[in-house]
């Protein structure tokens, strides 16, 4: 269409304001609320958890390039009454897109099936959607520094489960990871990130800011440095937050045995949202 319209309009300026065009008609559409949306190639869907049916790739393929094609034939053939055939193919297909409209989408089987991690003596397993199996070697990879200094702490979790699943009583979550985004071709695109938003999912705390007040903040100020350290500790990795993170240096130094009681107290509190709770580092 592009081809038609350069040969039809003479102007240098011509490009540019097709291309905006272009973009304005393809974004257009994802923001309606009708099935017509559909149409649009730019659209929009979480193919995470839905699979698209067989025979969509094909018919939008035939709405979008069955305008093109009708277009050049009105242009440049000689018996331009041609270009109806491919028009009404178009038609006939975006139809078809409209009339099926989210129905084009269906849940994902292999979302609903769960893959898992052999466990052995210190390696908790490790259970993902099947859509995601062939990066399950590489997660367990990431993870094994973060399992090693696990190893023999009391309560650490015996699995690890995709943030789909929800982790049940003695699970942890995995980091999320999205396709085309931290997950490409299969691999992770940063497993050291990886790790180290794992390890956040493992000791995150989800509490709300209680009244404001000197010693609250304090306190606040010693869970959220006691957290960084454990968290840089169990990924191998310099603290993010704190340069000079004396939290890490006093983990770091602790006698092995003492360090796995206070990981596993300090384990224990992820759910209490009281600063006194966890245990002073």
């Amino acid at each position: 269409m592009g081809f038609v319209v350069g040969r039809l309009v003479r102007w240098r300026l011509i490009a540019p304001v097709l291309a905006v065009c272009a973009y304005v008609v393809l974004g257009f559409p994802g923001y309606l609320n009708s099935e017509a949306r559909f149409l649009s190639p730019a659209q929009a869907v979480a193919l995470e958890v839905s699979v698209p049916v067989w025979w969509f790739a094909p018919v939008l393929v035939a709405w979008t390039g069955g305008i093109a094609v009708s277009v050049l034939l009105a242009y440049a053939a000689r018996r331009r009454y041609l270009a109806v055939v491919p028009l009404v193919l178009a038609i006939a297909a975006g139809t078809l897109v409209v009339r099926t409209g989210a129905d084009l989408f269906r849940d994902d089987p292999a979302m609903a099936r769960r893959v898992c991690s052999e466990a052995g003596p210190g390696t908790p397993q490790i259970c993902v959607n099947a859509s995601d199996a062939p990066v399950l070697p590489q997660m367990s990879e990431a993870l094994a520094g973060m399992f090693s200094r696990l190893e023999g702490v009391p309560g650490a979790p015996t699995r690890y489960v995709d943030t789909q699943s929800g982790p049940k009583d003695g699970e942890a979550g995995l980091a999320y990871v999205m396709r085309s985004w931290g997950i490409t071709r299969n691999r992770l695109t940063d497993p050291r990130g990886y790790a180290s938003d794992t390890a956040l999912t493992l000791v995150n705390r989800d509490c709300q800011a209680g009244p404001p007040g000197k010693d609250r903040k304090k306190e606040a100020e010693r869970v959220a440095r006691t957290t960084d350290a454990v968290i840089s500790w169990l990924t191998g990795e310099d603290s993010k937050w704190y340069a000079d993170s004396r939290y890490l240096a006093r983990l770091k130094t602790m006698p092995d045995a003492d360090r796995k009681v206070w990981l596993g107290r300090f384990l224990a509190t992820p759910q209490r949202c009281t600063p006194a709770e966890v245990p002073v580092l």
